[in-house]
């Protein structure tokens, strides 16, 4: 299925750049042929959808989980996560195994899923039908499960939109390690300064800047800190920004 047959608004025109965006930012925008999409927080809202999922789980075993401790696994790998939960569980004295925890947490998102749909971020469909309309590759690298990330691309129907879908499953670090953004590039067959990364974490955008990759931010729960603006070739309120930025 082309994203032009399921969104209602073609993106079109050419509109003034967002005034953070540099000459040198510029410069990259002009020359992107490859958009590289995360998922999690960036085109949909599922973050939000995993924190309520863990506050659900924690008030059934009957322990806190603090929402720092989860916005700092965002874009972990899942054996990631886990470690860093039991580590928590540990430090604290909870009776909890970290896998039996995160694998309720991720049947508790997807039954989310699967009765309410995908909350899609502002502008992702037509983000997506101006790219293709400019020739540009698209791709998904997401350090989530392929079972999740096949079950929201799906639910969104845009499981066929994405020329290439890079999961969790597919690489050994998470990020902030460049080796997702490493391999989504190859597979593209693009060099990674010809790719754009679209982020909403400082975890990504440390991962795709370390692949040698520009990143734009488009924050999702936490905003990013002064160092991270300083790295991103732009921080933008939405993703229909970026066709801003791209134009």
């Amino acid at each position: 299925m082309c994203i032009h047959e399921i969104t209602t608004e073609k993106a079109s025109g050419r509109r003034s750049r967002p005034r953070d965006a540099t000459d040198a930012n510029a410069a990259n925008g002009n020359r992107v042929k490859g958009l590289i999409f995360d998922m999690d927080g960036l085109m949909f809202d599922s973050e939000r959808l995993a924190r309520d999922a863990y506050r659900v789980v924690a008030s059934r075993r009957g322990f806190d989980l603090p929402g720092s401790l989860v916005d700092s696994t965002m874009g972990f790998l899942c054996s990631e996560v886990k470690e860093k939960l039991q580590a928590y569980f540990d430090a604290e004295g909870i009776d909890a195994d970290a896998s039996d925890v995160y694998r309720e947490r991720n049947d508790l998102v997807l039954a989310m899923v699967e009765e309410g749909g995908v909350p899609e971020k502002p502008g992702l469909r037509e983000l997506i039908a101006y790219a293709q309309n400019m020739d540009m590759k698209l791709a998904v690298a997401s350090a989530s499960s392929p079972k999740r990330v096949g079950a929201f691309l799906g639910r969104s129907g845009m499981a066929d939109v994405f020329d290439i879908v890079v999961n969790g499953g597919d690489v050994k670090k998470g990020k902030p390690d460049p080796e997702i953004f490493l391999l989504t590039a190859k597979r593209l067959g693009l060099e990674p300064k010809e790719c754009l990364v679209l982020e909403d974490s400082e975890n990504g955008l440390h991962s795709a800047v370390s692949a040698g990759m520009p990143a734009i931010v488009v924050p999702d729960r936490v905003q990013p800190s002064a160092e991270a603006r300083g790295l991103a070739a732009a921080v933008l309120p939405s993703l229909s920004d970026v066709i801003a930025w791209l134009s």
